[in-house]
């Protein structure tokens, strides 16, 4: 991935702003709860590389981002 992904994914979230919570889960995924979910833009986390979504529930979602996952964690910590 990009070293521009970080941003990318943070974009695709509805920004800073709207994330509630970020945390890494099974050194593949990050899992996210958002404070707005109709914010988050589907087509954009695939276009910048996040390989699936999968709604958890409400507002938390499991992003797969693959073996990079715990450094773009670090990243966005």
């Amino acid at each position: 991935m990009r070293d521009s992904f970080p941003f990318l994914l943070v974009a695709a979230l509805g920004g800073w702003g709207n994330i509630g919570s970020l945390e890494l889960v099974a050194l593949t995924r990050l899992r996210v709860v958002l404070k707005d979910a109709s914010r988050c833009n589907l087509e954009r986390l695939q276009n910048a590389g996040v390989l699936a979504v999968m709604p958890v529930n409400g507002p938390v979602f499991h992003l797969i981002i693959g073996a990079d996952a715990p450094r773009y964690m670090e990243i966005l910590s």
